[in-house]
């Protein structure tokens, strides 16, 4: 999955520009995007 396919990416009205808003909740917790590209999808 690519960035602009994540449900974590968007633009918030303050940015110039859309990033990943998810947050980690732990020291394995990462966003989807990460877990699947290492996995090979």
């Amino acid at each position: 999955m690519t960035c602009k396919d994540c449900p974590y990416y968007w633009k918030e009205e303050w940015e110039k520009f859309p990033g990943c808003h998810f947050e980690e909740r732990g020291p394995d917790d990462r966003a989807p995007c990460e877990y699947e590209d290492e996995e090979g999808y």
